[in-house]
């Protein structure tokens, strides 16, 4: 199924409902209950919100997530690094998530700290669904802009976004699910990712992810400014953020 009538079976997904009963079930299955709350019961379709996920689509968004609101990612976000480090079923022990490393001095400072916390960009108040495109990879134009700055700017201009810490642990347990048959099962095992729209507040340091280089399973937290351009290993993963309230 391709083209348009892979787009338009997509949106029906998401008409239907069926594509955020299955991201209940994934939350309730990974022992967040209490984002459930935060579903809606019923969605109302206006045209602006047709509108925006066509847009989506079209523009090969197909992997569509549901969030809460930011307020609740806050608050769940050490109990959901927790929830996906614990072993996952059709996985080899040495294939297994770990509980992501934070960075002591700088992410882990700041998510033990209330007062600090993390600074979340460009996302609604209430819920939202976020589209992303079904690679294992960040497009690698956003390797080849590096900076956190320059890779914000080349979105922008596309009408995207990037990812924040919440999302982005939800979208590697996500993904090694959904590819849990094929070679490749864990995403971003060649390069990191900025994690664009999520910030430490105190600074212009923004968060970026990777795998370890020994254990490609282990996810790896630090923080970078935005300017930081060395070593041409780190991109982003391009979203669009389509809010439901």
């Amino acid at each position: 199924m391709k083209g348009c009538a892979f787009t338009d079976y997509m949106f029906e997904r998401i008409v239907n409902g069926m594509a955020i009963r299955e991201w209940k079930q994934f939350y309730s299955k990974i022992n967040m209950e209490e984002i459930k709350g935060f579903f809606p019961e019923e969605i109302s379709f206006s045209s602006a919100l047709v509108a925006m996920i066509g847009i989506a689509l079209k523009k090969g968004f197909f992997q569509v997530m549901f969030f809460p609101p930011v307020s609740v990612q806050q608050k769940s976000i050490h109990k959901l690094r927790i929830e996906l480090g614990k072993p996952m079923k059709g996985l080899r022990r040495q294939q297994q998530f770990r509980k992501a490393w934070l960075s002591p001095d700088t992410v882990g400072l700041h998510l033990r700290n209330r007062k600090k916390g993390l600074q979340t960009l460009n996302r609604p108040a209430g819920p939202y669904l976020l589209f992303l495109k079904d690679d294992s990879e960040v497009p690698k134009e956003t390797i080849e802009l590096g900076s956190a700055i320059k890779i914000r700017k080349w979105f922008k201009e596309r009408g995207e976004t990037g990812l924040t810490l919440f999302e982005y642990l939800v979208f590697r347990r996500s993904f090694t699910e959904n590819h849990m048959k094929d070679k490749r099962f864990h995403p971003d095992v060649l390069y990191s990712t900025w994690l664009l729209d999520s910030c430490l507040q105190d600074d212009s340091l923004v968060l970026v992810a990777g795998s370890d280089i020994a254990k490609k399973s282990k996810i790896k937290i630090w923080a970078w400014p935005e300017t930081y351009n060395e070593h041409n290993c780190q991109g982003a993963w391009p979203s669009i953020v389509v809010p439901l309230s």
